[in-house]
């Protein structure tokens, strides 16, 4: 892939940006982009197979409520439900990278210490044996998901009344290669979600059950997508901004880059470098910059963006040169993450 426009920087090819254009500013519009960032842990090159499997152990009298400081049951609900729903998550997301493959062990509960320090040979055998049979090169638990629920009413204030329902989850995740008899992470989280309801409802009415049911999912999922993004990356967020106010070129080359065309954008901000105002200039190189970005082409981005510096320095350009320079750091761990390489 060739950069944008010419540039001495060396290309590099990276993995795909999604773009949405969100808030208008005064001389510039923000938008989020989604960037793949790498993993915290890097996973050892002959981990290819992972199976993922559950330690709760089921809870026969469901759970428990806390509503204006009285419990209350719920026989109509298991943790088994949660530990399908983790499992079932954190495998998903696994198996969106292409180094991996993630399969969820059929037995929910394989009853083994919550904690790796108390695992015995014993432990390690039969996990041993299980990976053998699943043809897994190791094994992630979900040991631990403890859990406290709220529900609480209160008065609104132009009249009627709202209810917050609450989970507050705590997870352990262990990563073990049993072949070796190596704990490859332990990690735990705590999670906080709320649901707000329109009134409120009796301890054993039906949508008091849905809403708990589907807020302990939503929950528990998250707390797998935490560990999903510590050993396998991930997509995350990114503020950027384009400029689009100062020459006609910055918006016409504006226009241009909303219906997702940047090449023909940054042809047409290459005009803005003809321009006697410096401002100008460092607008359309930064703009330049930007393009190469979307088009995975960080090394190329850079130059723009300290060309735009050169125009005019500002805290704007300085920034995004970090940025850059950041995600071009990262572009090594992300290959050898996703190609295991």
């Amino acid at each position: 892939m060739n950069a944008i426009l010419s540039n001495p920087c060396k290309a590099l090819l990276i993995l795909a940006i999604t773009v949405v254009i969100t808030v208008s500013c005064s001389t510039y519009k923000t938008f989020t982009i989604n960037v793949m960032e790498p993993a915290e842990l890097i996973v050892p090159q002959d981990i290819r197979h992972l199976l993922i499997a559950s330690n709760i152990k089921p809870d026969t009298n469901g759970l428990t409520f806390e509503i204006y400081g009285e419990n209350f049951p719920d026989t109509l609900y298991s943790d088994t439900v949660l530990a399908s729903a983790a499992t079932d998550y954190l495998a998903g997301n696994i198996n969106y990278n292409e180094r991996f493959t993630a399969s969820v062990y059929d037995s929910l509960f394989i009853d083994l210490p919550r904690t790796a320090e108390k695992i015995s040979n014993n432990d390690l055998k039969r996990l041993k044996d299980i990976c053998t049979v699943e043809e897994a090169d190791a094994i992630v638990l979900l040991s631990e998901a403890d859990k406290k629920i709220d529900y609480s009413v209160y008065a609104g204030f132009v009249g009627g009344y709202y209810s917050i329902y609450k989970v507050i989850l705590s997870t352990r995740w262990m990563f073990i290669n049993p072949f070796t008899s190596k704990l490859i992470d332990q990690k735990s989280y705590q999670d906080t979600l709320y649901y707000k309801l329109s009134g409120f409802y009796g301890t054993r009415e039906p949508e008091l059950y849905q809403a708990g049911k589907e807020l302990l999912i939503q929950t528990v999922e998250y707390a797998a997508g935490e560990y999903a993004s510590r050993i396998t990356p991930h997509f995350a967020e990114s503020k950027r901004i384009v400029f689009d106010v100062g020459n006609k070129y910055l918006k016409k080359g504006y226009r241009t880059a909303q219906t997702g065309d940047w090449l023909k954008a940054a042809e047409i901000w290459q005009k803005t470098l003809e321009n006697s105002n410096p401002l100008v200039r460092a607008r359309g190189a930064f703009n330049i910059a930007l393009a190469n970005e979307m088009e995975g082409l960080l090394e190329p981005a850079i130059g723009w963006a300290e060309e735009s510096y050169r125009f005019f320095p500002d805290s704007i350009n300085y920034t995004y040169i970090e940025i850059l320079k950041e995600r071009l750091k990262q572009q090594d761990d992300l290959l050898k993450q996703m190609a295991g390489q």
